[in-house]
């Protein structure tokens, strides 16, 4: 008899259709840290969830400072900032983020495994030197596909591996 069923992968159908789990979490405030233009960044805070997401909402609680919320760590840097490895990302790189204003709130019916926040001081998109910081509140529904079994969301051509995830 065998015992070595399929595990649901990405495309699981049925994990979707079906009421999700709850997932909640938040930051205490000034959690989130920003860029830092002279030194290493530090790394952005990572939400990383056991099961894949049928839907994320994102809340920025930080009363002065936007967030950014990207699905790979170097996709929540622009070029030109510096990585938490202390290079800077190339110029001809962009940053693969969307940014939730101060006390805005946006839901998304998306599949993911995890986030990667990082404080956005000011709505042009130029944070200052690693002195702003934001916080934020999470909420999702999750499905019964083990976050494993899900693949890195990556941006890269097949054969490359110069990074993993989007960015």
């Amino acid at each position: 008899m065998a015992t070595n069923f399929p595990k649901s992968g990405a495309n699981f159908s049925p994990a979707y259709q079906i009421s999700a789990i709850p997932y909640l979490t938040a930051s205490i405030a000034d959690e989130v840290s920003g860029v830092h233009n002279s030194a290493a960044s530090p790394f952005p805070t990572t939400i990383e969830f056991d099961y894949v997401t049928k839907w994320i909402e994102v809340e920025n609680t930080d009363a002065t400072n936007g967030l950014r919320v990207a699905f790979s760590m170097t996709g929540s840097f622009e070029a030109g900032e510096r990585l938490p490895n202390a290079s800077t990302k190339s110029a001809n790189s962009f940053g693969n983020y969307f940014v939730v204003a101060t006390g805005e709130k946006v839901k998304y019916d998306m599949r993911c495994k995890q986030l990667f926040l990082v404080s956005n001081a000011a709505a042009s998109g130029t944070p200052e030197a690693g002195s702003k910081s934001s916080s934020f509140a999470i909420r999702a529904g999750l499905t019964t596909i083990p976050s494993s079994n899900f693949p890195v969301l990556t941006g890269s051509i097949s054969g490359v591996s110069a990074f993993d995830g989007i960015g």
